[in-house]
């Protein structure tokens, strides 16, 4: 299926990619339209924001800084309304809690840059999980079959 966006482009980057067609050789609907194909193919989304040095980012991920734990753990866990404490505490006792507020607060900072950030996470999940249910269908009925085993076994 094909369908046509028609998005209005700002001066700015109009002059920008027209520059940068130019420099290409190539005419600016081209240099544009392999632009958008180059960012479709992405499967991550890139935060352009300054990271405090509580944050990096790793392979296209952003993780808590000398630690494993993923910056959308945190900020999901904030967002279900758990304090920064209450985080350090139950779920990650082993960031700093400097660390964990830093997280927060550039949540709180770049909101909209973080959510879709999220947003482009669960896409993917979304993705992995529909490829996984299409490649072994078989689990599917093997895990509804359990289910009707626990709730019949199980007396209300």
């Amino acid at each position: 299926m094909s369908a046509t966006i028609t998005l209005p482009v700002p001066a700015e980057i109009q002059s920008l990619l027209a520059q940068k067609a130019t420099a290409q050789g190539i005419k600016v609907e081209q240099f544009a339209a392999d632009l958008l194909a180059r960012a479709a193919q992405k499967s991550t989304i890139e935060i352009s924001a300054t990271l405090p040095p509580a944050i990096e980012e790793r392979d296209g991920d952003y993780y808590i800084a000398q630690s494993s734990v993923p910056l959308a753990a945190v900020i999901v866990r904030f967002k279900e309304g758990l304090s920064p404490e209450t985080i350090r505490r139950e779920c990650f006792p082993s960031l700093s809690l400097a660390s964990i507020y830093s997280a927060v607060t550039f949540y709180l900072n770049q909101q909209e840059l973080v959510e879709n950030y999220l947003q482009q996470l669960r896409r993917e999940e979304d993705e992995l999980q529909q490829q996984m249910l299409n490649r072994h269908p078989d689990y599917i009925k093997t895990a509804e079959e359990l289910r009707e085993r626990h709730s019949v076994a199980t007396p209300k």
